[in-house]
């Protein structure tokens, strides 16, 4: 079997989930390739995994002050250039393609009838879960941007649809969680104003501030430390840090939940799966939300606990045979599978809430 993997480049979640997948195929020797797309290639990293990939400019999202820019999304598109890409990406060798959300390989594969499998999470957006802020048109995007035969989400909980458990990176880094460092928070708001973010944490001097934004070297400016964008260096921070403030994006938050480490997030105002995510988050007692940047909400929020970390299990490993299996069962059966392997015994009680088909029942 050979497969083409398409990799949405626009989030670090996409590239993270994916590299994690590339070293399970790479474990059998399974033939796959892969694609990115929806970020410049120098600007890519964490590719390694993916070997000689191929490289598109795809499509992108226009952000400001951590606010979606809709017309300027559409506008600096180029709408054409994608549509040629399509028209022009050779499948003939191929027998599937996976899409992580990158709309390319993705409709290359429905306009060639090439069988498609998704893997991401905006997939669970097709199924009953929370969700917050989807009009039409954002519902039209979640269900087209890259259509697939087969939809295969990655959430949370399963909330009743075809949705596994978050696919985690966790080689070489559980052995490594050591000490933490209860004065420590990592701070991660790619989509805000950095100069927005420093003026807002330079008066909370009760702990040590990591920030990771687009700089070229370290900064230290007293108990803030500013830092250059690294995933070997971010997950290092991560583990010795008490607590992250970050998006709310999804693979960032599921990592954090596997390590015990607390969240307080900001979801991206006017998208709607950042929006959903806060509303799951809440509903499912994982993490606190702000609307907008907010020094008290930050301050009632360091004085909080440190949650019990939910143990996930190796997603990846097991989607991978059953992706390479001929005689694929229903996936469903995988999830159940799947799910039960999750490990919350440590968790309180009181913060694990009932969940029927996207409902609350507790």
């Amino acid at each position: 079997m050979r497969i083409l993997y398409g990799v949405q480049g626009t989030g670090n979640g996409h590239i993270t989930r994916s590299a994690v997948m590339a070293s399970e195929f790479q474990k059998r020797g399974a033939t796959v390739d892969y694609l990115l797309s929806g970020r410049d290639r120098s600007l890519l990293f964490n590719v390694d995994r993916f070997g000689d990939f191929a490289h598109r400019r795809g499509l992108t999202f226009s952000v400001k002050n951590g606010r979606l820019l809709f017309f300027k999304t559409a506008t600096t598109n180029d709408i054409f250039g994608v549509l040629k890409d399509i028209r022009n990406l050779n499948l003939d060798h191929y027998d599937l393609v996976i899409s992580d959300y990158e709309p390319i390989s993705a409709w290359a594969a429905k306009i060639n009838k090439v069988p498609s499998i998704g893997i991401s999470h905006q997939c669970a957006f097709h199924y009953e879960i929370p969700k917050k802020g989807i009009n039409p048109a954002a519902a039209l995007l979640l269900r087209w941007f890259a259509p697939t035969d087969i939809n295969i989400g990655l959430h949370w909980h399963h909330f009743g649809g075809n949705i596994l458990p978050p696919i985690i990176e966790t080689e070489g880094i559980d052995e490594r969680c050591s000490l933490v460092e209860e004065d420590k928070i990592l701070v991660y708001l790619p989509f805000e104003q950095p100069e927005r973010v420093i003026q807002l944490l330079k008066p909370i001097t009760s702990h040590r501030f990591f920030f990771f934004t687009d700089i070229d070297r370290e900064h230290v400016d007293g108990h803030l430390y500013l830092q250059p964008f690294s995933r070997e260096h971010f997950i290092s921070h991560m583990l010795s840090s008490v607590g992250v403030i970050s998006g709310a994006g999804f693979e960032l938050p599921s990592e954090l939940f596997h390590f015990g480490k607390k969240l307080l997030t900001k979801p991206l105002a006017g998208q709607a799966e950042q929006l959903s995510n806060g509303a799951a988050m809440l509903q499912l007692g994982l993490a606190d939300v702000m609307e907008s940047l907010n020094a008290n909400r930050i301050r009632d929020w360091l004085d909080k606990p440190t949650p019990s970390p939910i143990a996930y299990p190796n997603v990846a490993k097991h989607l991978v045979d059953w992706i390479l299996d001929s005689q694929r069962h229903d996936i469903n059966k995988l999830r159940d599978q799947l799910w039960a392997k999750v490990d919350r015994s440590n968790c309180d009680e009181k913060a694990t809430p009932q969940i029927q088909n996207g409902v609350n029942i507790a």
